[in-house]
């Protein structure tokens, strides 16, 4: 097991919004574990490689590469590397008036004692503290250095959060405008409406259209709208005696040639033998 650790003299002060205490770098070997224990100040691990588990209290939370989990004063935890693929990973101990409202501005908090970093290629984290231990001693360690490293540190997770927040909203947004689609699809199939009418609709361009309803729905607008009509068709064709001219005008299509070509390439027939299916 190769560990690489700094401690600061200022592991005994509170007083202070916030201050480093320590941080440092570990390969673990199978099964290393820590705990049970309390820590009386605030410690964040960074997993870089491998995989373990943290426990606190009746819960267990199995973390990979990327995640990270906070252990809180006074709480006992227990973590351990995985037997078949031991993680490595970087920590950093704080304290200080402050530190509970950065940990809760960043995402933690008393049930989410872990989280997913998304922001790697960005700033990574591991790199944050790898290179903190490669230069503690040309800042010579100064109290304002190291401080300023942990907000560093800190804003990234913040930064973190925000992220996932907007892509959040974001994927909200894109599904309003696809279910908003889709009403409007369901409402007006029996009129010959385009997919352009759907866009135009809803205030999108017709790309972006796509694109959004493609992704979460699983096929393209116009084939959802065929969908939607070839359903309607079939229950027509099935319960009413109406004639083939008037299910198709029922269902959006003027050319009846047309509909009965689509009927026939999603049932395998033809209307008049799909009928007599029944």
């Amino acid at each position: 097991m190769a560990t690489n650790e700094f401690t600061t003299e200022n592991n005994k002060q509170v007083q202070r919004d916030l201050i480093m205490y320590h941080f440092g770098e570990e390969v673990c070997e199978p099964s290393h574990h820590y705990g049970p224990a309390i820590r009386d100040h605030y410690l964040i691990h960074y997993v870089l490689s491998g995989k373990g588990t943290f426990s606190k209290g009746s819960e267990k939370y199995h973390l990979i590469e990327g995640m990270c989990f906070l252990i809180a004063p006074n709480e006992v935890t227990y973590y351990e590397a995985d037997n078949a693929d031991p993680w490595h990973y970087v920590w950093i101990g704080f304290n200080g008036m402050r530190a509970y409202e950065l940990i809760s501005l960043c995402g933690f908090s008393q049930n989410t004692p872990t989280l997913t970093y998304t922001l790697r290629q960005d700033h990574d984290l591991g790199d944050h503290i790898i290179q903190l231990l490669m230069n503690r001693n040309a800042f010579d360690s100064s109290e304002l250095w190291l401080t300023g490293q942990l907000y560093v540190f800190l804003s990234q997770l913040v930064k973190n959060k925000e992220y996932g927040h907007n892509n959040q909203r974001l994927r909200s947004q894109a599904e309003q405008y696809v279910l908003k689609s889709v009403q409007f699809m369901k409402n007006n199939y029996s009129h010959q409406i385009t997919i352009q009418n759907v866009a135009d609709y809803i205030g999108l361009d017709r790309s972006y259209f796509y694109a959004i309803f493609k992704k979460k729905i699983g096929v393209s607008p116009k084939e959802y709208l065929v969908q939607i009509r070839m359903k309607k068709a079939k229950e027509l064709l099935t319960s009413t005696t109406l004639s083939l001219n008037e299910i198709a005008y029922s269902t959006g299509y003027v050319d009846p040639f047309l509909f009965s070509k689509t009927i026939k390439k999603h049932t395998g027939l033809s209307p008049s033998a799909f009928r007599k299916t029944i």
